[in-house]
Order: structure tokens, then C-alpha cells, then sequence
């Protein structure tokens, strides 16, 4: 089915969208979360604060807009690979070679904006526990494309536990990366989440004493 090309109206939208985001990420990074306000956001992007409203719930949905476009990219990623294998592992390949993508200079997001989405999160306790809630919107869009590929449901537990686990693994990297990382680049992040999964992979593998 040929993919319906993105309207003049939609393109506005988006253009709008983005910068409303990236004029919230400049302006939060610089003067702080707390410290800024709708209005000056709105001011600062040149459009009027119920527009903002319009397409923010909150302020802090504003600065985690990368996180929100990033998971969309994973998604269509996801929906290439092939099926029948392990699909956590495919869903980690599909964020990585994003990643990948990004570091060779095809970026869905300015990798940029996602280091200032890093560093307001870590400074912000309410960006954080919103962060935190962005977990359930992440299991509601995986959900169902993780089920069409397992031929299940969503609300299937083999589901449930592959989102959950995603989500564990590919947060405590993205932690590690924002906290330990000399260079913050696409590639060391790329290179962080890999690392993690190897990780966790030799976890899980691990016989406990009472089966050795």
C-alpha cells in the first residue's frame, strides 16, 4: 500500500510541534524547568500559550518530546524486521540501529535535543516522575505491535513481560549513558544500550548454585 504523503496543514502541525519543543528544551536547559514558564515558552516560539496547551498536556510532556519521537522511529523500525525470532532482541536492534542511524548523521531528532531532554531530567523531580509515567504510553503503543508479531494479544503476559522488560533494560542504560558517558554521543549511547543487554542477557542466563 503506497504510504499517503503528509499534507500541507500536517506539515504545519509538525513544524509547529517541534518548535514548540526544541524553544522549551533551549529555554528549560538554560534558566532551569522550575524556572520557566508556558508563557515564556510561548513567547520564545512566537505562538500563543493555548497553542502550546493545545499540544502539550503538561509542561513537562514539552521536554520529553524526544523521548516520544524516538519511540515512534523504534516503532517503524520494529515493524520492518523480520518475525519470528526473539522479539525483545528485535526491539533492541530496531532502537539500535536508530541510534546508529543517528551517530551516521540520518536523525529523526537532533541527538542534541535529546542530551538537553537528558540533563533537565536528571535536574527536574517532576520531569523525572513524568519520565517515570511515560512507561504506561510506552506499553500502550508497543503493546499491540509486539502482540501482531507474537500472534497474540496485548494483554497477553508474554507481552506484558517483554514491554516491562524493554522498558527496565533500556531505561537503566539510557541512565547509565546520561550519567557515565565522557562524550554523549549517539554512538556511546548506541554502545550503552547494547552493553546493557549483554548484561542483562548474562543475568538471566546464570544457573543459581542449587542448579549447578
Amino acid at each position: 500500500m503506497p504510504v499517503r504523503p503528509i499534507g500541507l496543514r500536517e506539515r504545519k502541525k509538525q513544524r509547529t510541534r517541534i518548535q514548540i519543543i526544541e524553544t522549551a528544551l533551549d529555554l528549560c536547559d538554560r534558566h532551569g524547568f522550575e524556572a520557566t514558564t508556558i508563557e515564556e515558552i510561548a513567547a520564545a516560539a512566537q505562538v500563543a500559550p493555548r497553542t502550546v496547551t493545545r499540544y502539550f498536556t503538561t509542561k513537562e510532556d514539552i521536554v520529553l518530546g524526544p523521548m516520544h519521537d524516538y519511540l515512534a522511529a523504534t516503532v517503524e523500525l520494529l515493524r520492518e524486521r523480520p518475525r519470528g525470532g526473539n522479539d525483545l532482541l528485535a526491539l533492541r536492534d530496531a532502537y539500535a540501529t536508530l541510534l546508529q542511524r543517528t551517530a551516521d548523521g540520518d536523525e529523526v531528532v537532533d541527538f542534541d535535543r535529546v542530551r538537553q531532554m537528558q540533563r533537565i531530567i536528571h535536574s527536574s523531580p517532576s520531569v523525572r516522575a513524568r519520565c517515570t509515567e511515560f512507561g504506561e504510553i510506552e506499553a500502550d503503543i508497543l503493546a499491540p505491535v509486539l502482540a501482531d508479531r507474537m500472534d497474540t494479544t496485548p494483554d497477553d503476559i508474554a507481552v506484558r513481560l517483554l514491554v516491562a522488560t524493554w522498558r527496565m533494560v533500556s531505561q537503566a542504560a539510557m541512565d547509565e549513558w546520561a550519567r557515565h558517558s565522557p562524550d554523549q554521543s549517539a554512538e556511546s549511547c548506541r554502545q550503552a544500550v547494547l552493553e546493557t543487554f549483554e548484561i542483562f542477557r548474562s543475568m538471566i542466563n546464570r544457573p543459581s548454585r542449587s542448579a549447578q
